[in-house]
């Protein structure tokens, strides 16, 4: 992943509104980071990056946000469906 050609990081402001709910976040070959990434404690952001990098694998399946830690299904979610969900990572 990080020898790909494709993918280019940017750092947006809040005036990006995808940020208004977001750390960071992946869109086709963008990874954002938005500013209140930079305010999380290290866990969070090593948590959040690899999140959106499960998001940006290319070619092996897509990876969606199926659940989350924190939404009851997410511990009733099927091998397959963990499989394709970026929390699960």
């Amino acid at each position: 992943m990080t020898t790909s050609a494709t993918l280019n990081v940017e750092c947006h402001t809040t005036a990006d509104l995808s940020c208004s709910n977001a750390g960071a976040y992946v869109t086709g070959s963008l990874f954002v980071f938005c500013p209140s990434f930079f305010n999380g404690g290290s866990d969070w952001q090593a948590a959040s990056v690899v999140h959106e990098m499960a998001h940006s694998l290319v070619g092996l399946t897509h990876i969606t946000d199926r659940a989350y830690l924190s939404n009851r299904i997410y511990v009733n979610l099927t091998t397959d469906e963990a499989l394709t969900n970026a929390a699960s990572y």
